[in-house]
């Protein structure tokens, strides 16, 4: 895991992806004040994490879209697991948008 975050701050910083990563957490924000349980669960499972409580907003962010990606990529095996929350879909939908720019921008795809 230390590894991959690792590679994804390295990426961030690389590719000047941190407005990127900030307009996430604030998205991410959004949806916790809106009270969605899957990004509560999510939030919960990252707030040990020293990134997590770094002075680098960017980071905490690199760090709550990491911890997406396993919750979907892993497919029930983690700790977060994205099937067992009714509103998932809505908050991976509503950060899609994020998502894709932070994609497009690291790959260096301009639209």
């Amino acid at each position: 895991m230390a590894n991959e975050v690792n590679q994804l701050i390295s990426l961030t910083e690389d590719a000047n992806l941190t407005a990127e990563f900030v307009q996430f957490d604030t998205e991410f924000d959004t949806l916790m004040a809106a009270n969605n349980q899957f990004i509560h669960k999510l939030d919960r499972s990252a707030k040990s994490h020293q990134l997590y409580r770094s002075q680098d907003r960017y980071k905490k962010a690199v760090f709550r879209f990491y911890k997406l990606r396993c919750a979907i990529a892993h497919a029930g095996t983690s700790s977060v697991i994205y099937e067992q929350f009714p509103d998932s879909d809505a908050a991976a939908t509503s950060l899609l948008d994020s998502i894709e720019v932070i994609a497009l921008k690291s790959l260096k795809i301009v639209t």
